[in-house]
């Protein structure tokens, strides 16, 4: 896509079904329609997930430590293709669509303070695991400033701690519960040697 040109997006209904009207991204936010997007949660071998810092300059939970790798889903996309087009653009991994592990949907009507917005999206839930260092990693100017490793316990505590959590995307707890709960059991599926 031209850097210019903006983003179009599928508008859904209330119940995540298309609705056929398709729109920018700066009017799906201003109209707060409701749109899909992926989260993409990367975990490795140390029962790690990896976690990114929102560039500063982002209108939407600017300067936070985030979901790996998330997006809003362009118009005419699966989210399978959107979640590939996310981590590719963001942290630089290329992946195959075989290696995401869907975990669910998750849906929020937030209010976004410092836009005076409430954000109506469902986003469809992968995890991928993988062992990379992030230096590794070639973050996206103007999306990602930084992304570390954090062990799921800490991060676990972290957001359940509402000190701890202002570091972190105000997103709802329920959202991080699902991807910690999830990475836990992908994590002892493959000690039992389950794939």
């Amino acid at each position: 896509m031209n850097a210019d040109a903006e983003e179009m997006i599928d508008v859904l209904d209330e119940r995540a079904q298309p609705t056929s009207q398709v729109v920018g991204k700066r009017e799906v936010h201003q109209r707060e329609l409701w749109h899909s997007g992926t989260h993409i949660w990367i975990y490795n071998s140390k029962g790690e997930v990896l976690l990114q810092l929102r560039d500063p300059n982002k209108d939407i939970y600017p300067n936070t430590w985030d979901i790996s790798a998330a997006g809003h889903r362009s118009a005419g996309e699966t989210p399978e293709q959107a979640a590939l087009r996310e981590t590719k653009e963001e942290l630089g991994l290329t992946l195959q669509a075989q290696e995401l592990r869907f975990v669910g949907v998750t849906r929020s009507d937030k209010l976004i303070e410092n836009l005076n917005l409430v954000h109506h999206v469902f986003d469809w839930n992968y995890l991928l695991k993988r062992d990379v260092a992030t230096a590794d990693l070639t973050l996206q100017p103007g999306e990602t400033v930084d992304a570390r490793w954090c062990p799921l316990d800490e991060f676990e505590a972290d957001v359940h701690d509402p000190e701890r959590a202002k570091k972190y995307s105000p997103r709802p707890t329920y959202f991080y519960d699902l991807a910690i709960f999830e990475i836990r059991k992908a994590l002892a599926e493959e000690k039992e040697g389950r794939p």
